[in-house]
């Protein structure tokens, strides 16, 4: 548990998050000072007291965050990784396995790098593509549903319009000024 506590210089009160224990050790100083100052022996004890917790605790806080710094480059190269295999099939799982992540653990890094699920970045990214395909090229619905990842046209056509509120036959008209429509 944490505790805040304060000290007030040239008017500004300073805060500082202290565990229990270091808060504990803060005040006794503190009590010894003002109660029996002549005492250098107790306050030189309470003092490397202090700065053993301070040091506990900055090299706590440093190897979280080099942990940290660690999942968030490894969830980026992730983030590559389906960039550059958006149209394989990827699984969560398995991209959770190459950060040595918990699928949980993973999803929740993930979104708090990108503001995503991993499952919606690969959507976004899949989506990408196929507007790209519907905007420069005349390949059918089957052949960009393909090359974008999406399993089957059906599927491709519900995620498309989920996601642009319009079907993919209406933004290739509205994108893609060399469209003709093959007639058959």
């Amino acid at each position: 548990m944490m505790a805040k506590t304060g000290y007030n210089m040239c008017g500004f009160l300073l805060e500082f998050d202290l565990s229990h224990k270091l808060n504990n050790l803060m005040h006794l100083f503190k009590d010894e000072v003002t109660s029996n100052p002549a005492n250098g022996e107790c306050m030189r004890n309470i003092s490397a007291l202090i700065a053993a917790e301070l040091l506990i605790a900055g090299s706590g806080a440093r190897n979280q965050a080099r942990s940290e710094y660690h999942y968030i480059k490894t969830v980026k190269e992730t983030a590559d990784y389906i960039n550059n295999n958006v149209s394989q099939d990827v699984s969560i799982d398995e991209l959770a396995s190459l950060c040595n992540m918990s699928r949980y653990h993973y999803i929740r890094t993930f979104k708090k790098c990108f503001g995503v699920p991993p499952y919606k970045y690969l959507i976004k990214a899949r989506l990408s593509i196929a507007k790209l395909l519907l905007e420069s090229t005349n390949l059918s619905m089957t052949e960009i549903s393909l090359k974008s990842g999406f399993l089957t046209p059906n599927r491709f056509s519900e995620v498309f319009k989920q996601n642009m509120n319009m079907t993919t036959t209406e933004y290739r008209r509205l994108f893609n000024k060399n469209y003709r429509p093959t007639i058959k």
